[in-house]
């Protein structure tokens, strides 16, 4: 790499990691919003695991490469949701940001909620609809589950996990 960076001498640089803060995680998010899903990165862009991974590794969480070893990190919030309301009551307490949603061979970072929609963002080739419609998405998206009619996700859910 030939670039030369800059740095104003009255600038602030701090060596390490940075501390998590939601701002700072959705600033991470946003210039990925439309990127192509990528099954395994093969060309160049993630898949929801890496996509997941990526963003926590800015703030010092190094985690596994896959959804199954994901899933064992952090607190467990939820296992395998009884109801709809179990699993939105959850979420309604969880910590925006730091909670991931899996399923079988995949992971939504939960964001919190907005106008009474709970928010998600991930890297996902598609997803069925409450209507059964499969949607093919092929990118990061942010989605608020209701007002998407993605809300019957919790049926499909095996675990909701908090990162520390």
């Amino acid at each position: 790499d030939d670039r030369i960076e800059f740095v104003h001498k009255s600038s602030k640089l701090t060596l390490g990691n940075k501390q998590f803060s939601p701002y700072d995680m959705l600033a991470l998010i946003k210039p990925q919003l439309g990127n192509p899903y990528d099954w395994g990165g093969k060309a160049g862009y993630r898949d929801c695991s890496s996509f997941v991974r990526d963003l926590w590794l800015v703030f010092g969480v190094d985690l596994p490469r896959n959804t199954s070893l994901q899933s064992k990190v952090g607190k467990v919030l939820l296992e395998k949701p009884a109801t709809q309301t179990q699993f939105y009551s959850v979420l309604s307490k969880a910590m925006p940001y730091k909670t991931l949603i899996f399923f079988k061979g995949h992971v939504i970072l939960y964001a919190g909620m907005e106008d009474g929609d709970y928010i998600v963002y991930h890297s996902v080739n598609r997803l069925t609809k409450n209507s059964g419609i499969m949607e093919n998405i092929a990118s990061v998206v942010r989605q608020s589950l209701i007002k998407d009619e993605f809300s019957d996700i919790w049926k499909r859910v095996i675990k909701v996990t908090e990162l520390d």
